[in-house]
């Protein structure tokens, strides 16, 4: 895949002409296909992967950025036209609606961050419904295309669906609907993500493998290494993913919200 934008064709990439610019300092001299280094090679080596890792990873987290922002886009279009266009039958019978709740405060888990359960307000199990942790819900009285409440999935269960709100829904009504709505969560933590990777909230070494800049034989050169697990309470899920880490220079742990990432 081509994670970038198109180069610029005049001077190559823009970091790389960033780069001249830097050696032109760090060298004193002007920067062409050979250059006699004043400094130690490591030196200009370093600052040359410096740069090349910060511009591309500057030019890789926009160009995602650009990707999930339209996503993001399409997704709440998608909603929006499911709940104004098909009838509530259908959204019903496809498990992404539920109505006839009431809901119940149970605790507040922080600041602005409320514990709420739904149950059918005439007791018994839930309806079949696709609602799962994680996912996020419009809750509404009856309209949710007028909701302005939101819902995250904590647990979900036959006679009930614990949530986690930033404000109260209406308490003692019996006539409560929740319908599945976007995904809010994924796009902030992806965004979020994307911020992160770009003004170096993980490491160099990292970016530099990811994004292929530098000499990446070099920075693969190192030795496996073993975790202390001593006085940590893993299941094996989360072990077998420690040791797999162990024997990689680059690991990657998913999973859903609460597995113990």
């Amino acid at each position: 895949c081509d994670f970038l934008p198109a180069r610029e064709a005049a001077g190559g990439p823009a970091w790389i002409r960033e780069v001249r610019k830097m050696l032109t300092e760090v060298v004193g001299g002007d920067v062409g296909t050979s250059v006699t280094l004043d400094r130690p090679a490591e030196e200009v080596a370093a600052v040359t992967a410096g740069v090349g890792v910060q511009k591309e990873a500057e030019s890789w987290a926009q160009h995602l950025r650009n990707l999930v922002e339209m996503e993001w886009i399409e997704e709440q279009r998608q909603v929006r036209e499911r709940l104004i266009d098909w009838p509530l039958d259908r959204l019903l019978s496809e498990g992404l609606a539920l109505i006839g709740l009431c809901a119940e405060l149970l605790s507040q888990l922080s600041p602005g961050r409320l514990r709420v359960r739904f149950t059918v307000a005439r007791g018994g199990p839930l309806p079949p419904h696709e609602f799962q942790r994680g996912d996020q819900l419009l809750v509404s009285a009856g309209d949710p295309l007028s909701s302005t409440l939101s819902a995250t999935v904590l647990s979900s269960d036959p006679g009930e669906i614990i949530c986690m709100m930033t404000a109260a829904p209406p308490l003692g009504l019996d006539s409560l609907r929740l319908d599945r709505g976007p995904n809010s969560v994924a796009y902030e933590r992806t965004m979020t993500a994307l911020a992160g990777f770009e003004h170096g909230n993980i490491q160099d070494e990292v970016r530099q493998v990811l994004l292929e800049v530098g000499d990446i034989r070099a920075v693969n050169a190192t030795l496996p290494r073993r975790f202390d697990l001593a006085g940590h309470t893993l299941n094996k899920a989360q072990e077998d993913a420690i040791r797999s880490v162990e024997r990689r220079r680059i690991g990657l742990i998913q999973g859903p919200p609460g597995c113990g990432k």
